[in-house]
C-alpha cells in the first residue's frame, strides 16, 4: 500500500482507509498495559505532535521512529534550527529519516518501506498530517480494516489498541486567538507554535525564511546565540534565535527560537512585536529586564535587532551555511578566530586559525588578495574580527550563526581531532 507523504496524499489516505480522524492527542500511557516492549513504532509526519509521540513512546523503552517528506523535522523551523531537535533526538536513541516522499506500508509483513528499499519494522504506523490537522480535525470516518492495519484511537468503538494499527492524530493547536481590548477583533496572525524534544524547546512565530523567499519578497536573516540568565539560578543558558526581516524597511516577517529555557517568553515578545508592527530598529531597544544584577546587560531579543540594523546600515556583511560551500569552491578561504581549545574539538577542513586576541599581531599572516570568511562560535568573535580587517583593506565576509549553527546542520562536513 504506497502512501504518498504530502499533506493531500495523506488525506486521500485517511478517506480511502476510513481511518477515524480524531480532536485530541492519544495518551500513550493510558495504553500502556496493551504495548509489548518489543512493539515499535514508524510515526509519519514528524511535526510537533508526532515529536511529543516519539518520545512518549521512548520514555516508555519502546522503539520509535520518525519519517518526514520534508528535508526536516518540524515544518514551521528552518532547517539550521530544526537540527537542534533532531541532534536531540538521536541523542536519545529516536531514528530519523528526512526527504521521504512516499512509503510503502506493508500489513502482511508489518513494516514500512523506504523509496530506497530501506525496512522499518512497524508494529504501530502513526500519521501526523501536521498542518492537515486544522482542516480535517472533527471529522469523522467509519472504522475499517484491512488485512493486519487497523484504525486507533480513544473514539474508536472498538479494541482501544491493536498491534499493527493506523492511529492518525489531527489534534488542533492549543494556541487561542489574541483578542484586541479596542476593537474585539481577533487575530490569529501571527501564530506561536511550541515544540520540545527532551532538553530543548523550539518556538517560532510568522513565517519562516524558506516560505518568505518562496512568495517572492525582499528578505535577509539574522542568528544570535544569546545569553539569558534567570535570577533564581545561577548559571547563565545559551539559546539560538534566528530572526526573518525585510532588510530595506525592517518589517519583521518571522522569527524562531530554540534552547533549554527562555523560549516562550521571548518568542512572545517577538509575536507582539511583530503584531504592533515594530521593526528590527524597535527591537534593538525594546525593554526586556536582562540588566544587572541579573548579569547578563543585553537580553538575545535586543541583540537580534542590533544585529539585523547593522546589517542594514552596511557596518556588516554576512553569508548564511547554506552559501559556504559554493563560495569556498569560489576561492574564498575560512579564518576561525576561536580559541585551541575549541579548534581542537572541530573545525572547518582547510580553515586558517588566528584567535580573536592574536588577531592585530598576527596580521602580517593573512593574505591581502585572498578573500576570508570569518568564523567563530556564535558570530559575535567573527563580526568584531570582521570589522577590523575590513578596516585594514581585507576582503572578507562573517559566517552569520558561526561554527556552531553549521555543525549543527552539516556535521559531517566537519573535522573532529577530539
Amino acid at each position: 500500500m504506497l502512501v504518498d507523504m504530502t499533506p493531500a496524499g495523506l488525506a486521500q489516505f485517511i478517506a480511502d482507509q476510513r481511518v477515524p480522524v480524531l480532536e485530541d492527542i492519544l495518551e500513550l500511557g493510558e495504553v500502556e498495559v496493551d504495548l509489548k516492549q518489543t512493539a515499535k513504532t514508524v510515526i509519519l509526519g514528524a511535526d510537533e505532535n508526532a515529536v511529543y509521540v516519539a518520545r512518549d513512546l521512548k520514555d516508555q523503552d519502546l522503539a520509535a521512529t520518525l519519517v518526514t517528506p520534508l528535508p526536516h523535522i518540524i515544518s514551521w523551523l528552518d532547517e539550521e534550527m530544526a537540527a537542534f531537535l533532531l541532534r536531540e533526538l538521536t541523542s536519545h536513541g529516536i531514528q530519523v529519516f528526512t526527504g521521504q516522499a512516499q512509503v510503502t506500508l506493508q500489513a502482511d509483513h508489518k513494516a514500512v518501506v523506504l523509496r530506497d528499499g530501506t525496512v522499518l519494522p512497524a508494529d504501530l504506523v502513526y500519521l501526523d498530517p501536521g498542518d492537515l490537522a486544522e482542516k480535517l480535525a472533527g471529522t469523522y470516518f467509519d472504522w475499517y480494516a484491512a488485512g493486519d492495519i487497523y484504525a486507533l484511537g480513544k473514539k474508536v468503538l472498538h479494541p482501544p489498541f491493536l498491534l499493527g494499527g493506523v492511529y492518525t492524530n489531527l489534534g488542533k493547536s492549543a494556541m487561542a486567538p489574541v483578542v484586541s481590548k479596542t476593537t474585539e477583533q481577533h487575530y490569529t496572525d501571527p501564530q506561536i507554535k511550541l515544540s520540545r524534544a527532551y532538553d530543548l524547546m523550539a518556538g517560532g512565530v510568522g513565517r519562516t525564511e524558506e516560505q518568505v523567499k518562496a512568495a517572492g519578497l525582499t528578505v535577509d536573516v539574522i542568528h544570535v546565540l544569546g545569553k539569558i540568565h534567570d535570577p533564581d539560578d545561577p548559571e547563565i543558558t545559551l539559546i539560538n534565535l534566528k530572526l526573518v526581516f525585510n532588510p530595506k524597511d525592517g518589517a519583521i516577517y518571522g522569527a524562531q527560537i530554540v534552547g533549554p529555557t527562555g523560549v516562550v517568553k521571548r518568542i512572545g515578545i517577538l509575536a507582539e512585536a511583530m503584531k504592533s508592527g515594530l521593526t528590527i530598529a524597535d527591537l534593538a531597544d525594546i525593554e526586556v529586564v536582562a540588566k544587572p544584577p541579573y548579569r547578563v546587560i543585553k537580553d538575545p531579543i535586543n541583540m537580534l535587532g542590533d544585529a539585523a540594523v547593522n546589517l542594514t546600515h552596511g557596518l556588516s556583511q554576512h553569508i548564511q551555511w547554506y552559501d559556504l560551500p559554493a563560495a569556498l569552491a569560489k576561492g574564498a578561504k575560512i579564518l576561525d578566530v576561536r580559541n585551541p581549545d575549541e579548534i581542537a574539538a572541530g573545525h572547518f577542513p582547510d580553515s586558517v586559525n588566528i584567535p580573536l586576541h592574536q588577531l592585530r599581531e598576527r596580521l602580517s599572516e593573512l593574505d591581502e588578495n585572498q578573500a576570508y570568511i570569518v568564523s567563530c562560535r556564535s558570530g559575535e568573535r567573527s563580526y568584531m574580527a570582521y570589522r577590523f580587517l575590513v578596516q585594514h583593506g581585507f576582503d572578507v565576509t562573517n559566517l552569520d550563526g558561526g561554527y556552531q549553527i553549521y555543525q549543527a546542520v552539516r556535521p559531517q562536513d566537519l573535522v573532529y581531532l577530539q
